[in-house]
């Protein structure tokens, strides 16, 4: 039998949002951009289903435990080495994307591709926000940034 961890980012949604694989979530309230057959554009708002039900039970004042972690939290090569954790335990690759910074230099950019070849990553996929292709997923305060 031969494992793979398929893409799952759009799948979780239609599960509540429980969980999108191996990724941290992107936010825990963010908002989703929807291409429509039309050619239009929908924005829908998302929000973790593990932090609705923090902050039913704790109320919206509590603060956050340290295990409430976003992907922004982490650092693309935190990214990598929690794919690498998983691939020796996978056969196939791994879907996984690491988000980076719109800014990230070529330097940077190639240690994250070397590190996951140096862990054994079967793949590594990243995503850069720039002007042609526009952003998926945004936070409300990167948003207010553009």
């Amino acid at each position: 039998m031969l494992t793979s961890i398929a893409p799952t980012g759009t799948i979780s949604i239609f599960a509540d949002n429980v969980s999108s694989g191996l990724e941290p979530v992107f936010a825990f309230t963010y908002r989703r951009h929807v291409n429509m057959p039309d050619g239009s554009r929908r924005e829908e708002i998302v929000s973790d289903y593990a932090y609705r039900q923090y902050r039913t039970q704790y109320g919206e004042a509590a603060q956050l435990p340290d295990y409430f972690v976003t992907a922004a939290a982490l650092t693309p090569s935190d990214h990598v080495r929690m794919q690498a954790a998983a691939q020796t335990y996978i056969d196939a690759s791994i879907s996984k994307t690491i988000n980076l910074p719109e800014n990230i230099t070529f330097e940077a950019f190639k240690d994250v591709y070397m590190l996951a070849y140096d862990t054994g990553c079967k793949g590594c996929t990243t995503y850069r926000p720039n002007e042609v292709t526009g952003v998926v997923l945004e936070t409300e305060a990167e948003e207010k940034s553009r």
